[in-house]
Protein backbone atom coordinates (compact mmCIF):
# COMPACT_ATOMS: atom_id res chain seq x y z
CA UNK A 1 0.00 0.00 0.00
CA UNK A 2 1.62 3.48 -0.68
CA UNK A 3 1.85 6.25 1.43
CA UNK A 4 -1.42 8.46 1.68
CA UNK A 5 -1.73 11.78 3.60
CA UNK A 6 -5.19 13.44 3.65
CA UNK A 7 -7.46 15.49 4.61
CA UNK A 8 -10.99 13.60 4.98
CA UNK A 9 -14.06 14.24 7.46
CA UNK A 10 -12.94 17.90 8.65
CA UNK A 11 -9.75 16.08 9.84
CA UNK A 12 -6.26 15.27 9.05
CA UNK A 13 -5.10 11.15 8.46
CA UNK A 14 -2.14 9.86 7.19
CA UNK A 15 -1.04 5.91 7.36
CA UNK A 16 2.04 3.42 6.24
CA UNK A 17 5.05 5.96 6.57
CA UNK A 18 3.76 9.00 6.02
CA UNK A 19 6.28 11.96 8.24
CA UNK A 20 4.56 15.00 8.04
CA UNK A 21 5.45 17.62 9.70
CA UNK A 22 3.05 20.26 11.52
CA UNK A 23 4.21 24.02 12.68
CA UNK A 24 2.07 26.41 14.18
CA UNK A 25 -1.44 24.14 12.91
CA UNK A 26 -4.85 25.39 14.54
CA UNK A 27 -6.73 22.10 14.07
CA UNK A 28 -9.80 22.87 15.71
CA UNK A 29 -13.86 22.04 15.38
CA UNK A 30 -13.23 18.44 13.71
CA UNK A 31 -15.27 14.97 14.32
CA UNK A 32 -14.21 11.96 13.20
CA UNK A 33 -14.49 8.41 14.63
CA UNK A 34 -10.86 7.79 15.35
CA UNK A 35 -8.85 10.86 16.02
CA UNK A 36 -11.18 13.95 15.60
CA UNK A 37 -8.19 16.45 15.24
CA UNK A 38 -5.10 14.03 13.68
CA UNK A 39 -5.22 10.36 13.01
CA UNK A 40 -1.99 8.72 12.47
CA UNK A 41 -1.30 4.80 11.13
CA UNK A 42 2.35 3.53 11.08
CA UNK A 43 3.44 6.77 10.27
CA UNK A 44 6.20 9.15 12.06
CA UNK A 45 4.79 12.74 12.78
CA UNK A 46 6.54 16.15 14.29
CA UNK A 47 4.30 18.58 15.58
CA UNK A 48 5.45 21.77 16.73
CA UNK A 49 3.74 24.54 18.21
CA UNK A 50 0.08 23.70 17.37
CA UNK A 51 -3.15 24.28 18.52
CA UNK A 52 -5.79 21.31 19.38
CA UNK A 53 -9.47 22.39 20.24
CA UNK A 54 -12.43 21.49 20.17
CA UNK A 55 -12.21 18.21 18.49
CA UNK A 56 -14.59 15.35 18.60
CA UNK A 57 -14.16 11.11 18.40
CA UNK A 58 -14.54 8.22 20.21
CA UNK A 59 -11.05 7.75 20.61
CA UNK A 60 -8.33 10.29 20.74
CA UNK A 61 -10.69 13.38 20.69
CA UNK A 62 -7.47 15.52 19.65
CA UNK A 63 -4.90 13.36 18.01
CA UNK A 64 -4.51 9.58 17.69
CA UNK A 65 -1.14 7.26 17.12
CA UNK A 66 -1.26 3.77 16.65
CA UNK A 67 2.10 2.07 15.70
CA UNK A 68 3.22 5.20 15.06
CA UNK A 69 6.61 7.39 16.29
CA UNK A 70 7.10 10.87 16.65
CA UNK A 71 7.32 14.45 18.48
CA UNK A 72 5.46 16.53 19.92
CA UNK A 73 6.53 19.69 21.25
CA UNK A 74 5.11 22.81 22.28
CA UNK A 75 1.51 22.00 21.42
CA UNK A 76 -1.93 22.73 22.99
CA UNK A 77 -4.60 20.51 23.19
CA UNK A 78 -7.94 22.25 24.87
CA UNK A 79 -11.47 21.51 25.00
CA UNK A 80 -11.48 18.33 23.13
CA UNK A 81 -13.85 14.98 23.69
CA UNK A 82 -13.67 11.63 23.44
CA UNK A 83 -17.10 10.22 23.13
CA UNK A 84 -19.10 6.84 23.71
CA UNK A 85 -20.54 5.66 20.58
CA UNK A 86 -24.80 6.03 20.83
CA UNK A 87 -26.29 2.43 21.86
CA UNK A 88 -29.71 1.74 19.91
CA UNK A 89 -32.61 1.59 22.16
CA UNK A 90 -34.56 -0.75 20.26
CA UNK A 91 -31.19 -3.18 21.01
CA UNK A 92 -32.51 -6.02 23.45
CA UNK A 93 -29.24 -6.15 25.57
CA UNK A 94 -28.55 -8.82 28.43
CA UNK A 95 -27.95 -6.70 31.48
CA UNK A 96 -25.82 -9.78 32.30
CA UNK A 97 -22.97 -8.58 29.92
CA UNK A 98 -20.72 -5.67 29.34
CA UNK A 99 -22.28 -2.92 27.50
CA UNK A 100 -22.02 -2.89 24.07
CA UNK A 101 -20.44 0.05 21.75
CA UNK A 102 -17.59 1.71 21.74
CA UNK A 103 -15.92 2.88 24.94
CA UNK A 104 -13.68 6.49 24.59
CA UNK A 105 -10.39 7.18 25.49
CA UNK A 106 -7.93 9.83 25.43
CA UNK A 107 -9.57 13.16 25.01
CA UNK A 108 -6.19 14.97 24.29
CA UNK A 109 -4.18 12.22 23.13
CA UNK A 110 -4.37 8.56 22.33
CA UNK A 111 -1.87 6.58 21.97
CA UNK A 112 -1.44 2.47 21.06
CA UNK A 113 1.44 1.21 20.46
CA UNK A 114 3.07 4.48 19.46
CA UNK A 115 6.15 5.46 21.39
CA UNK A 116 5.34 9.17 20.45
CA UNK A 117 7.67 11.39 22.73
CA UNK A 118 5.67 14.57 23.96
CA UNK A 119 7.21 17.48 25.31
CA UNK A 120 6.53 21.34 26.83
CA UNK A 121 2.97 20.54 25.82
CA UNK A 122 -0.17 21.10 27.70
CA UNK A 123 -3.50 19.34 28.25
CA UNK A 124 -6.25 20.99 29.62
CA UNK A 125 -10.37 20.91 29.96
CA UNK A 126 -10.13 17.74 27.45
CA UNK A 127 -12.53 14.60 28.11
CA UNK A 128 -13.17 10.84 27.62
CA UNK A 129 -16.34 8.84 28.81
CA UNK A 130 -13.96 6.31 29.59
CA UNK A 131 -10.44 6.32 29.97
CA UNK A 132 -7.94 9.24 29.69
CA UNK A 133 -9.27 12.76 29.80
CA UNK A 134 -6.13 14.59 28.92
CA UNK A 135 -3.60 11.69 27.81
CA UNK A 136 -4.39 7.80 27.14
CA UNK A 137 -1.17 5.81 26.52
CA UNK A 138 -2.01 1.74 25.89
CA UNK A 139 0.07 -1.05 24.19
CA UNK A 140 1.73 -4.18 24.10
CA UNK A 141 5.25 -3.27 22.69
CA UNK A 142 7.53 -5.20 25.35
CA UNK A 143 10.41 -3.25 23.97
CA UNK A 144 11.75 -1.38 26.67
CA UNK A 145 14.32 0.06 24.69
CA UNK A 146 11.11 2.50 22.99
CA UNK A 147 9.11 4.11 25.48
CA UNK A 148 6.04 6.85 25.01
CA UNK A 149 7.61 9.68 26.92
CA UNK A 150 5.95 13.20 28.77
CA UNK A 151 8.35 16.02 29.33
CA UNK A 152 7.54 18.84 30.80
CA UNK A 153 3.85 18.73 30.21
CA UNK A 154 1.30 20.66 32.41
CA UNK A 155 -2.01 18.57 32.22
CA UNK A 156 -4.71 20.04 33.71
CA UNK A 157 -8.46 19.95 34.59
CA UNK A 158 -9.35 17.05 32.59
CA UNK A 159 -11.82 14.47 33.01
CA UNK A 160 -12.97 11.06 32.66
CA UNK A 161 -15.63 8.89 34.04
CA UNK A 162 -13.65 5.50 34.39
CA UNK A 163 -9.90 5.90 34.67
CA UNK A 164 -6.98 8.75 34.42
CA UNK A 165 -8.61 11.94 34.65
CA UNK A 166 -5.68 13.36 33.66
CA UNK A 167 -3.15 9.84 32.25
CA UNK A 168 -4.44 6.91 31.77
CA UNK A 169 -1.91 4.28 31.42
CA UNK A 170 -2.89 0.67 29.88
CA UNK A 171 -1.66 -2.78 28.20
CA UNK A 172 1.65 -3.32 29.71
CA UNK A 173 2.95 -0.25 28.43
CA UNK A 174 5.71 1.61 30.70
CA UNK A 175 6.06 5.18 29.24
CA UNK A 176 8.43 7.69 30.91
CA UNK A 177 6.58 10.89 32.77
CA UNK A 178 8.86 13.72 33.89
CA UNK A 179 8.96 16.51 35.35
CA UNK A 180 5.43 17.12 34.47
CA UNK A 181 2.49 18.68 36.49
CA UNK A 182 -0.43 16.91 36.71
CA UNK A 183 -3.29 18.27 38.53
CA UNK A 184 -6.89 18.49 39.59
CA UNK A 185 -7.85 16.66 37.18
CA UNK A 186 -10.98 14.15 37.81
CA UNK A 187 -12.67 11.06 37.34
CA UNK A 188 -16.25 10.84 37.47
CA UNK A 189 -17.18 7.45 37.70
Amino acid sequence: MSNRLRVSQSRIAFENDCAPTFIRCTITDSNSTIGGGIWASNSKATIVDCNFAGNRAYHGGGLYAVESTGTITGTTMTGNLALQSTIDPNLSIDPNEPASGVSSSGGGFCGINSPIEVFDSVFSQNRAVSSGGGVYIGGSDQDLTVAPRLHNCLIHGNSAGRDGGGVSVNWYDEPVISNCTIAENIVSG
